[in-house]
């Protein structure tokens, strides 16, 4: 069995999850708009810290992460074949 789709690249799993260890501890010790992580923490947001970030470029950033991320995640999808038909 291949390691590898279609495509000839293949992530494995557990450099996924040390990347987004990295994204999260990163989010952790740095305060700034391109690390995400900023944002699932209370205490970095201006209505609770005047020198945290705005929610007002939070939203935007978050939806087009979202929307990239249900993009590729389709077109990655539609190149497995799940349901194997019978001969």
């Amino acid at each position: 069995m291949s390691d590898t789709n279609g495509t000839g690249t293949r992530l494995k799993p557990i450099y996924s999850f040390m990347v987004m260890c990295m994204v999260l501890l990163l989010s952790a010790y740095f305060q700034s708009l391109f690390v995400i992580g900023n944002y699932a923490m209370l205490i970095r947001h201006s209505w609770i810290n005047e020198d945290g970030i705005d929610c007002k470029a939070a939203l935007p950033a978050m939806c087009l992460i979202i929307f990239i991320t249900v993009i590729v995640g389709v077109i990655r999808f539609k190149k497995y074949n799940i349901i194997q038909e019978e001969n």
